[in-house]
C-alpha cells in the first residue's frame, strides 16, 4: 500500500508509556518478533505520514523512549496524566497543524481509515476548519477508533477554564462531551458491529489473544480486517 503524503503539515503521533495500571510494561512487550511499541511505531511509519512518539517525562519511560529513538523515530516527552498537554506540546514542537491520534497499544489500527481521513481532510482539504475528524461509536471495537484532530482545537480546550483532570488525561473526551461547540465530522467504520472483540493490548487476555494473531501472521501491515478474521477464526475453534 503506498498512501499519499498530507500537502500541510501534519504527523501520526503514538502515545505509550510504561506505566500502564492494567498491563504494566505492555509498550516493551514482543508483539511478533519485536516490542509492541515498535510494531505500532512501524505501522504508522506505513501511512507516509511523518511519525513521532508521545511519551512521558517520567524515568520509568527512559527505556521506551530511548528504544524508539535507537529505532530512527523521533520522541517527544512531556507530562504523564496531562495527555493533551503532552500532545499539544508535541505538536507545536514539530510544527503539525494537525495530527492522526493513535494509542501505543493498538497494534491493527486501520491504515485505510488513516489514508481515508488524510486524503478527504488534508490532501484535499475538504472540511479545512475540522476540529475533529474521527469514527468513534460504541459499537466500534477498541482499538480501531481513527481520530485526526486540529492542533488549533486542542490549544482551545487547554484554555478551557473548567478542564478536569479526567480530560487531560483522555486527550479527546473534551470533544465528544462538548460537541455542539466544535466541528465534528464523523465517518461509520467499516468495522462496526464486528461483535464482541478487542483489537487494543490492554489487559494480559488481550495480550494473549493479539499475540497469538501476530505469531501466526507476523507481518505489523496486516490488514485490520485480516487481523479480526484470523481473531474470529481462533475463537471459534475454542
Amino acid at each position: 500500500m503506498n498512501l499519499q503524503h498530507s500537502t500541510i503539515n501534519a504527523g501520526i503521533l503514538v502515545f505509550s508509556r510504561m506505566s500502564s495500571s492494567r498491563l504494566p510494561g505492555k509498550a516493551m512487550m514482543d508483539l511478533g518478533g519485536m516490542p509492541l511499541v515498535h510494531w505500532v511505531m512501524h505501522r504508522a511509519q506505513h501511512t507516509g505520514l511523518p511519525v513521532a512518539l508521545a511519551t512521558s517525562d517520567q524515568p520509568e519511560d527512559d527505556v521506551l523512549a530511548d528504544y524508539v529513538a535507537s529505532a530512527g523515530y523521533q520522541v517527544i516527552r512531556g507530562s504523564l496524566d496531562d495527555v493533551l498537554g503532552r500532545a499539544l506540546y508535541a505538536a507545536q514542537l514539530l510544527g503539525w497543524k494537525s495530527f492522526f491520534r493513535v494509542c501505543g497499544d493498538r497494534p491493527f489500527f486501520d491504515l485505510e481509515e488513516i489514508d481515508q481521513f488524510n486524503r478527504r481532510h488534508l490532501v484535499s482539504n475538504l472540511d479545512p476548519d475540522f476540529d475533529l475528524v474521527t469514527n468513534y461509536e460504541a459499537s466500534v471495537p477498541k482499538g480501531l477508533t481513527t481520530e485526526l484532530i486540529a492542533t488549533h482545537a486542542i490549544e482551545r480546550i487547554a484554555r478551557q477554564k473548567d478542564l478536569t483532570g479526567s480530560h487531560r488525561e483522555h486527550l479527546s473526551s473534551f470533544f465528544y462531551d462538548n460537541s455542539p461547540i466544535f466541528s465534528i465530522v464523523r465517518y461509520a467504520s467499516p468495522h462496526r458491529g464486528s461483535g464482541d472483540i478487542c483489537l487494543a493490548v490492554d489487559t494480559a487476555n488481550d495480550y494473549q489473544v493479539l499475540s497469538a494473531v501476530c505469531r501466526m501472521r507476523p507481518d505489523p501491515l496486516l490488514s485490520t480486517t485480516a487481523a479480526i478474521a484470523q481473531i474470529k477464526h481462533s475463537s471459534d475453534r475454542i
